[in-house]
Formats: C-alpha cells, structure tokens, sequence
C-alpha cells in the first residue's frame, strides 16, 4: 500500500460537468449552442 493510496479515491477519474450561460447565468442541463432565457451564445462549460 502506497502512501499515495487514500488520495487516489478523491481525485478519481470521474468528472462532474457543469454548464451556464455566460450573460444571464442560467444553469443549463445540456450543452447547446444558445441559451434558452437569453438566447446568448456564451454558453460556458465548467469540469469539476
């Protein structure tokens, strides 16, 4: 066992994905070209 082992479990390889509009700050649950609230095309997308 490493000493590096229990940190592998926090930083695994599963990303949460997490999308808004850049311009009202709508939180979207897909990605798409256009915001639906303000018809904005910054859509931004955040991993975490």
């Amino acid at each position: 066992m490493s000493v590096f082992d229990p940190l592998r479990g926090m930083f695994s390889e599963s990303t949460q994905i997490h999308y808004e509009c850049r311009n009202c700050g709508v939180t979207l649950d897909t990605p798409i070209e256009e915001c639906p609230h303000c018809e904005s095309a910054e859509v931004a997308e955040y991993r975490f």
